[in-house]
C-alpha cells in the first residue's frame, strides 16, 4: 500500500482549524488565540505528506521528480488564481506607495520566501501587517521550505524508511528544543513566529503520529465518544488564549 487511507476525522480538524483563523482574524473577541489553527494546519501537513512518502519508500516506489510533480499540481491553479485576483484587488484599492510591499509578498510568495520575507516586518500581531495582502502566504512558504529539503535528504539516505524515520525524530527534537529553550538568542519575539526552524517540529510531529499510528504503538481510535471528546477538545484548546500567553512557533 503506497496511499493513506482517507479519514474523515482529519477533515473535521481542518475545518476547526480553519474557521479559527478565520475567527481570529476578523476579531471575534472570544476568539484571541485562534491563530494557533496554523499549527494544526502544520500537524495535519506532516501527518499527510511525511505519511504518503513513508508508505512509497516502504513499498520501493518513492520519486522525488514524482513528489514535486504532485506538489506543482496541488498548488499552481489555487496559487494562480489567488495572486491574481490579490493583484487586481490590490491594483484599485491600494496606494501607489504601499505597492512595494505588495510586490515584495508576490514575489516571496511565489519563490516559498515570505516568511523570511516577513522576519523583518513589524510582526503578524501588529496591524500592519494585517494590511498585507499576502500575509497568508508565510505558513505555505515554510511548509514548501520543508518538502523542498525532505526529498532531497531522503535521496542523499538512499530511501531508507529507517533512516527517513531517523530523519523526523531528529528534526522534532532539535527544532522543538531551540523553540523552548533558546529564548531569543537566534531570532527576537515576532521573527521566531515565522522562523522555519522553529516551525518544523510541528510538521514532524505530524510525520511521527503516523508512524506511532502505522507500527500501532498508538490506538487507532480514542477510548472516548467521538463528539463529546471533541467538544472537549474545542474547549481546552488554546484558540480560547490571549496571543501573547501561547508559546507557538517560539513565540
Amino acid at each position: 500500500m503506497s496511499s493513506l487511507r482517507y479519514r474523515h476525522e482529519l477533515d473535521g480538524i481542518r475545518a476547526i482549524a480553519v474557521l479559527a483563523v478565520i475567527l481570529f482574524h476578523v476579531g471575534y473577541p472570544d476568539m484571541t488565540g485562534g491563530f494557533t489553527g496554523v499549527d494544526v494546519f502544520f500537524v495535519l501537513s506532516g501527518y499527510l505528506i511525511c505519511g504518503q512518502t513513508y508508505l512509497r519508500l516502504i513499498a520501493g516506489n518513492y520519486s522525488a521528480t514524482e513528489f514535486f510533480a504532485r506538489r506543482i499540481r496541488r498548488l499552481s491553479s489555487a496559487y494562480f488564481a489567488c495572486f491574481l485576483v490579490t493583484a487586481l484587488v490590490a491594483n484599485a484599492f491600494f496606494l501607489r506607495s504601499e505597492m512595494e510591499v505588495v510586490a515584495n509578498g508576490f514575489l516571496s510568495s511565489i519563490t516559498f520566501t515570505n516568511n523570511i520575507n516577513l522576519m523583518s516586518s513589524a510582526g503578524y500581531f501588529s496591524g500592519p501587517a494585517h494590511e498585507n495582502p499576502f500575509l497568508h502566504t508565510w505558513s505555505l512558504s515554510i511548509e514548501e521550505q520543508f518538502y523542498i529539503a525532505l526529498p532531497m535528504l531522503i535521496l542523499l539516505t538512499r530511501r531508507s524508511p529507517r533512516v527517513f524515520a531517523g530523519l523526523l525524530v531528529a528534526f522534532f527534537a532539535l527544532s522543538l528544543g531551540f523553540t523552548l529553550f533558546s529564548g531569543d538568542l537566534v531570532h527576537d519575539r515576532e521573527a521566531r513566529f515565522f522562523s522555519s526552524f522553529f516551525r518544523v517540529w510541528e510538521l514532524a510531529s505530524g510525520g511521527l503520529v503516523f508512524l506511532a499510528l502505522h507500527h500501532r504503538l498508538l490506538p487507532e481510535r480514542l477510548p472516548w465518544r467521538r463528539w463529546p471528546g471533541l467538544c472537549w477538545c474545542w474547549c481546552r484548546s488554546p484558540c480560547w488564549m490571549r496571543p501573547g500567553s501561547i508559546p507557538a512557533g517560539g513565540r
